[in-house]
Parts: C-alpha cells; structure tokens; sequence
C-alpha cells in the first residue's frame, strides 16, 4: 500500500488527453490523464463534447501515487463517426484546486497520417522522348520509403523519392500516385492524389522534293520540310546521317542538281519549347540522271572546200518533242524542230566551232550541249601548187553485179592545167595502161576532172597484187601526189556476219535491216542485199570503230514496203580473207509471220562452201548503228570525193 502525506494542496502539474485506447463495434474509447495533483480525491475528471456538451458516460480511476503526488485516469466511449469525422472532445479537472491557474483542460481527436504530395515535371501531355520526373513530397516526419504505383500496380520502391521515365513512350501513359512506408509509427503515410501522366507522339514531319526523284542534272530540286503543330521550329536537314544544313526556314534549295547531289535525304524540326523537337521526317531518296546525251556529226567531215553543201546532224539519244538549237561559238544561229542544219555554198564565214542542244517543254527541259566540232573552211587545190591525185578502190556493186574489180585515178584542177596529163597504170608490177579508159568530166567552181578507170578480174585483185596509178603533166614531169597505190588489204580469221532491223528507222511505209561484219582484225568488206531472194542491191555501206577498238563493215538497206510481201532479206558478204571470191557469205532476215512473237526473228545461214560459227547478240552496237544511219544518209558523197556534173 502507498501511503500518499496530506500536506498542503496543489493543482495537477499536467494533463494529457489520449486518442482511441481501444474500439469497439462502432465505438471508439478515448482516454485522459492528469498527474501531481493533492491530496487524493481532491480532483475529479470531467468530458465534454464537440459542441460543449457535457458527458456522463465515462470512467474514473482511482487515484495513483507516486513521488509524494497522485495521478488519476478517465476513459470515455464516443461514436467512430464524430471521431472520423475528426471532432473534438475534451476532458477538464472538476475539482476545488482545478480552479486556480494550471493546467485543466485536455482536448483530442484524431490525428492525420502524414499528407503526401505528388509532383511532375514537365507536366502532362508530355512527349515521346522526354524525360519526366515524379517527385514524392511528404510533409513531416522522416525515414521514409517511397512506394510508386501505376494503376493499383507498384512500379517502384526506393529510399529516394524521385521516379524518372527515360524516353517517354506510348506504354507510359496511365494514373500515377505515390505513398510513404515507415518502421515507426506512422508506418504509412497518406497516399497521394493521382495524377494523369499523358504521353502524345512528336509533331509528325513531312519532307516533300520537287521535282519529283529522279531529277536531272543543272535542275533546281527544292526540299520542304512541313511540321503539323506549333511553331518557332528551326529545321535540320541530313543527308544520310549528316547534317547539311540549319535553317529558320522549311526549304533547303539544290541549285544546280549533280551526281553529289544523290542519296537520302530527312529533316527534322528544333524548338525551344517543348516539344523541342518533332519527329524525323521519313526518308526520300534523291536520284540524279544525267541529261540526255547530244550527238553533232558534220558531213562532209572538216576540213571542207568553198561551195560545198554542209550539213550538220543533232542526235539526242532518248526522249521526243525536242527543239534544236544550233550555236556558232557562243552566239545562237538557228532553232529548228528539225534536227539538221544545211549550210548551202560553205564560204569563209562559216569557219568556226559549233554546238548544239535540245530544248523542249517536259523534264528534262533541255539536253546535254553536244561536244564543238570545228568546221574549217578551204579553198580548193589548185594544179598550180599540187596536182590532186586520188585512187579510189573498187566498189560491191562492181564486184558483186559485175565480178570485176574498178579501180578509178582520179585528176582535178582547171580544164587547161589538165590537158596533156598522162595516166600509167601497172598490176603487180606489169603494166595495164592499154586496158584503162580515160573521162574528163566538169566539177563546180569552174574546174574539171580526169578520171581514169581500170578494171582487173576478182582472182587478181583478191591475190593482193599492188595497183599503182601515176599521174603524170604535159611536160611528162610526175606531179605531186603520185604515183597512188592500193591493194587490197588482207585480214585474219573468219569475220562474223549479223543482220538485224533498226527500229529506230522504221515507218509504216519502209523497212530497214541492216547487215554488219565484225572479226578481230578485218580486212577489205563488200556487202551487197538480196530482197526475197532477188537481185543484188546496194546499201548505204559505213565502217564503225568499236569501244575495244576494234571496226566492223555495215551496210544499212531501207526499201519501201508499203502494198508489198516483203518477206526475207538477204546480206551477201565479200571480204579478203575469203578462199572462194564467187561464192559469198550470205545471212538471212525473215519478217515475223502470223503467230510469231512480238520479237523480231534473225536468221542466219552459211556460204555454200564453208562452216560458220554461231552469231553473237549485236545490240551492244545499237547506238553505234544510228549514228551510221544519219551518216549513211551521205556517205556516197564522201566516198566519192568528186562532185561530177554529167
């Protein structure tokens, strides 16, 4: 038993009100305790509740002693609605001594788990890319850890109260909140509000070119690059995956479009707000052609006398509807729809480096300028400073119609200047002046020509004897320029023999083939037609030196098939390496008959005396073929370098 004096009175020292001691179905007990108060039993407990009322439904504890002094307890039964409902009760000393100054009144309710706030940054929307950071704040206490949630799913627990998303995603979005975790009392804290974390896609970038790929060189290409949203972009542009260029504005210009200029081009916005950048466009592939290439043949080739007819000829190699334009140096001279320029009677004037260029009014809008070609013009030679003196060989039409080899010695100046002129002809040597016949003939310009003309049989002239014409003057002084020799010059194996069309050159009213002999080392080459097996004709006959080098014959027949049954052409081959001059190489086109395919069928066959190989594909030459048949249009005239005026 303790025993507690009854010495003088005093007031409780303290007193001190304690939340929910316990539940009970509905009930919440509360209690109150005051201490180091005299004597015993001098205090006694009294509750009131939230609106000031008093309470009677409470329980007092005896008195407890201790140190000399006494302590006393209450509880009290209130409702768990008013104590969630966060009121206020409060337990007061009724007692004498409570009266005087002290502590005598308590006051309790419920206390708030710590308040938990949750942050982010930047705030929602945010964008696909960025990095955003959740920041946990919870207002007292410390210790703490920090539990994220997504939904009612934990993404993280940590002891730092930072959650970052690197790289915001699609998969992202969705609710988040936050709450505190503690060994200690609290062992939680609130759970924070949720917040709503939005993730939207960059604003979509789309790069448009015009023209549209592929563009061709010298044209203008302009790049733009189009954001959907906001503004103050600046845009980048890349080529492949280096920048070419930071521009405020959304166009990247290409003047003067080259092979550089080719690859994959993207461009991407920049911003200082957010977003601070767009998506990357997608890419687009920039292709650059080469112009179309721009061919100039001049015939007769440079240089050419006064008073001859020059024609210059502009081949652009693809694409139609062109305008041609013809240049002399740097000035323009003619613009034709036309693809060929005459010049009629060349003088001095006409001296000069020309060009031309196709224009016209789709992409590409021009070709590729040809390459110069100078045409020197000059006067012709005169006896006075040198007797011209030409052998020209025989010709197919002679060897193939007639089985004789012509040969022509060919003399031109003023009509006095050539009287008494001599001709001597020998053949390996022996002389054949006896069989020539000699015809004087008028030209332009006021001169004359002497030609005379020998003809030797096919054995002799395929044996390879040496012909040799010697000019000779009234004063029976050998002129310059002679003696002339030729003979026939031998080649190697056995020459391949092709004939094809040219489609190119065709019209509903013509037909051409054309026929080519090609061997590693060729020798002399006449070619003659047959048409359904009739006879011999003649073609326009060229030589065509090849990329390796190497030359091939081709001739090139165009015959009128309008209201006829053409059916079979036939290329007859002559050429020096052959063991039987009478029997020529022959290889045959058939049209296509009804229920043949849209290819053009090539048949070829075998001289009557000997094995040929199989032939080749020519069309590697093609380009070659239709600069032969422009050329074709004039070569007899270059052929027969004499213009003779019966």
């Amino acid at each position: 038993m303790v025993t507690v004096s009854s010495g003088a009175s005093s007031v409780p020292t303290s007193i001190f009100a304690l939340s929910q001691c316990g539940s009970d179905g509905g009930f919440v007990t509360l209690g109150c305790v005051m201490s180091g108060f005299l004597p015993a039993d001098s205090q006694k407990f009294k509750w009131k509740g939230p609106s000031g009322q008093d309470l009677t439904d409470f329980i007092q504890y005896p008195d407890i002693p201790k140190d000399g002094k006494y302590s006393k307890m209450s509880q009290i039964r209130v409702q768990a609605a008013d104590w969630e409902a966060k009121k206020t009760f409060t337990c007061e000393v009724d007692g004498a001594a409570a009266k005087t100054p002290g502590v005598t009144t308590a006051g309790v309710k419920k206390l708030e788990l710590p308040l938990t706030t949750l942050t982010v940054v930047p705030q929602s929307p945010v964008f696909t890319g960025e990095t955003v950071t959740l920041t946990c704040v919870i207002e007292s206490l410390s210790g703490w850890t920090y539990k994220w949630y997504k939904g009612s799913s934990s993404v993280l627990v940590s002891k730092v109260n930072t959650y970052t998303i690197s790289g915001a995603a699609e998969s992202h979005k969705g609710q988040y909140w936050c709450q505190g975790e503690s060994t200690g009392r609290p062992s939680t804290s609130q759970p924070s509000g949720n917040t709503t974390l939005d993730v939207k896609e960059l604003p979509l970038t789309t790069l448009t070119v015009v023209p549209q790929s592929p563009v061709f060189t010298g044209e203008t290409v302009t790049l733009t690059c189009v954001i959907e949203s906001l503004s103050g972009w600046t845009y980048k542009w890349y080529k492949g995956s280096s920048s070419v260029l930071v521009s405020k504005v959304n166009t990247y210009t290409i003047s003067g479009a080259a092979e550089s200029h080719k690859g994959q081009y993207w461009c991407q916005g920049e911003r200082t707000g957010r977003p601070s950048t767009s998506q990357p466009s997608g890419n687009t592939t920039l292709d650059v052609k080469e112009l179309p290439l721009t061919t100039l043949t001049v015939v007769p080739q440079s240089p050419v006398f006064t008073g001859e007819t020059v024609t210059l000829t502009c081949v652009i190699e693809s694409l139609s509807g062109w305008t041609y334009k013809w240049y002399k140096g740097s000035s323009s001279v003619l613009v034709s729809k036309v693809n060929t320029y005459t010049i009629s009677g060349a003088a001095e004037s006409h001296k000069g480096q020309y060009w031309c260029q196709g224009e016209r009014t789709g992409r590409p809008s021009t070709s590729q300028p040809s390459g110069k070609t100078t045409l020197d013009v000059k006067d012709p030679i005169r006896l006075s400073d040198q007797l011209p003196v030409e052998l020209t060989p025989p010709s197919s039409r002679e060897i193939f119609l007639y089985r004789k080899a012509e040969l022509q010695c060919i003399t031109r100046d003023t009509e006095s200047a050539l009287n008494g002129t001599k001709v001597t002809w020998t053949v390996g040597g022996r002389d054949r002046s006896g069989s020539a016949k000699v015809q004087r003939v008028k030209l332009e310009n006021g001169l004359s020509g002497m030609i005379s003309k020998l003809q030797v049989d096919l054995n002799e002239w395929f044996s390879g004897a040496e012909i040799e014409c010697r000019v000779s003057d009234k004063h029976n002084k050998q002129v310059k320029g002679s003696p002339q020799k030729i003979m026939i010059k031998k080649g190697g194996a056995d020459p391949e023999v092709l004939i094809y069309t040219l489609p190119e050159a065709r019209d509903p009213n013509h037909e051409s083939v054309v026929c080519e002999v090609r061997g590693s080392s060729l020798g002399d080459v006449y070619i003659m037609w047959q048409v359904n097996g009739g006879p011999y004709q003649e073609g326009k006959t060229g030589v065509v030196k090849q990329q390796n080098g190497s030359k091939s014959h081709v001739s090139i027949l165009t015959v009128n098939s309008s209201g006829s049954d053409l059916t079979k052409f036939t290329c007859a081959v002559r050429h020096s390496g052959m063991k039987n001059y009478t029997s020529p190489k022959m290889a045959d086109y058939s049209k296509r008959e009804p229920g043949v395919g849209d290819e053009d069928v090539l048949l070829c066959t075998k001289s009557e005396d000997e094995e040929e190989d199989e032939y080749s594909s020519m069309w590697s030459t093609t380009t070659s073929f239709i600069f032969l048949f422009l050329f074709s249009l004039v070569y007899s005239a270059i052929l027969s370098l004499v213009k003779v005026k019966h």
